[in-house]
């Protein structure tokens, strides 16, 4: 076990959702290395899926390699 320091980039400007009760506007946060590859996403709305049991036990961040 360890752990590490690293660069990486965070962008938190990305909108997603419809704007309805199932589907409400949000914002989420992405986080890149540093050649450009997109990492993982972490979407509010999949955090309260989570929270409620109705999603994967990821909490809303979503791994991208």
């Amino acid at each position: 076990m360890g752990a590490e320091l690293i660069q990486v980039i965070r962008t938190d400007l990305l909108l997603r959702g419809k704007g309805v009760e199932d589907d409400p506007y949000r914002r989420i946060t992405q986080y890149w290395d540093l050649e450009g590859n997109l990492l993982v996403e972490d979407d509010p709305e999949l955090n309260a899926q989570a929270t409620k049991g109705l999603n994967s036990p990821d909490k809303g961040l979503t791994p991208k390699r």
